[in-house]
């Protein structure tokens, strides 16, 4: 997942089968990924790369993730 998620945060095309948990992550933070299916070798679109770049680096945040462990492990 480190690579994957380093790869969408630089704004890169990734590919992935549809049938993993990590698809149904990405697809809840809006975040798009190409099925594996259906592989074109085309650039991903400035807008999607942009968006993509915006929603890791929100989610994955340092602020997210204190967030997420104060609601683990409560305040």
């Amino acid at each position: 997942m480190g690579n994957i998620i380093t790869l969408l945060g630089l704004g890169k095309k990734v590919y992935m089968r549809s049938d993993i948990t990590p698809w149904q992550l990405f697809d809840s933070l809006d975040v798009k990924v190409y099925d594996i299916a259906n592989i074109e070798m085309d650039v991903v679109d400035e807008r999607i790369k942009k968006e993509n770049q915006k929603r890791i680096k929100e989610y994955f945040s340092e602020e997210n993730y204190l967030k997420q462990l104060k609601k683990l492990f409560g305040d």
